[in-house]
């Protein structure tokens, strides 16, 4: 156990989660590491969340919970913040978990490193347990990673890793008084936020193990919500983050790379959401294939990416701009025709 703990603040923004919540809060107050603030704000939820969170600041005066009206995650996680009196923050979604010793993990590399963000491996897995493997790439898993610099850290820092902010801790005095989620956007608060903090960081470092685990909820708005809505919503986060860039102290590639996010992000979304939807007949996946096709973020996008960041299936889907449905389909049959491949060698 490291002598010198400084407080972590962990932020938790809970909306109708009285399934999850509990275990979502058993692998923080278990934690090696014990210099914990846990802010626990109940968004208007009308399920059971509220009085469990309750429950566990009774039990532990680490816990403290805040009850407000619903006005959706980035509102959650600025009161959070506002409250937040540890030396650096973490943000956890109500429905993920850590690993027992994730904080004592993380804190030691940040005392290693000097860093001022601190990211880590992380899982998805859905409802039936099934793992979707980890959401960071281009790291070799084996090695642990510092960068003292954005711009050289541009390659991971924005091509490489998901906007999400539950895959980092934050050192809370680069967090300055302005940078805060945007309430405006329904969908990459999460991106927008870290895009903001970036400037004021010194130096970065990636902790390889596996740390946190994060659910797939077949009722998010991204799997079940509509393709077009979800579509100007991707668009409207977009421009938000083009805003973003063209303030001082980004990479001089900082569009390409977020192009580059979006595009994986994008192509990803129309593979599980749409490709592979069961609820979906072919002519009206051709016809969400088509609205993505012509959209504007896609065209813009497409314009100036990175090619060497792209995930595999990806690069093979932008080699037909069009996005022709029975080559996605043709593509999503050779990946499974792959996965059982490698099933039956690992058993061989």
């Amino acid at each position: 156990m490291l002598r010198n703990m400084p407080m972590i603040s962990v932020i938790i923004p809970v909306y109708q989660v009285e399934s999850y919540i509990r275990q979502a809060l058993e692998s923080i107050v278990s934690q090696t590491y014990r210099n914990l603030q846990i802010i626990l704000v109940d968004d208007g939820s009308t399920d059971n969340s509220g009085k469990i969170c309750d429950e566990y600041a009774q039990k532990d005066d680490r816990v403290s919970v805040i009850h407000k009206e619903n006005g959706g995650v980035s509102s959650a996680r600025n009161v959070g913040l506002s409250l937040a009196e540890g030396e650096w923050i973490h943000f956890m979604d109500p429905d993920d978990w850590l690993e027992f010793d994730a904080y004592e993990k993380i804190m030691k590399n940040a005392t290693q490193t000097g860093a001022d963000m601190v990211f880590f491996g992380n899982e998805v897995f859905d409802r039936k347990n099934k793992t979707y493997g980890a959401t960071l790439r281009m790291i070799d898993k084996r090695v642990q990673y510092h960068f003292k610099s954005l711009e050289s850290f541009d390659t991971f820092l924005i091509y490489g890793s998901d906007g999400t902010v539950c895959m980092c801790v934050i050192r809370k005095n680069v967090i300055k008084s302005h940078v805060r989620f945007p309430d405006s956007l329904v969908m990459n608060e999460d991106y927008a936020f870290r895009l903001t903090v970036y400037p004021f960081i010194k130096s970065f470092s990636f902790l390889p193990d596996v740390l946190y685990h994060c659910r797939r909820r077949e009722g998010s708005a991204t799997r079940n919500g509509n393709w077009e809505a979800y579509l100007r919503n991707m668009e409207q986060a977009y421009r938000i983050h083009c805003e973003i860039l063209k303030n001082p102290g980004y990479p001089t590639n900082a569009v390409v790379a977020v192009n580059t996010n979006y595009l994986n992000l994008m192509l990803g979304l129309l593979d599980t959401n749409v490709i592979r939807n069961p609820i979906y007949t072919y002519r009206e996946k051709k016809k969400m294939i088509d609205a993505f096709a012509r959209s504007d973020i896609y065209l813009e996008c497409i314009t100036a990416y990175d090619s060497r960041v792209m995930r595999r299936a990806n690069k093979m889907v932008l080699r037909h701009k069009n996005l022709n449905l029975p080559q996605l389909l043709f593509m999503n049959w050779m990946k499974w025709v792959k996965h059982c491949f490698d099933k039956w060698k690992r058993k061989v």
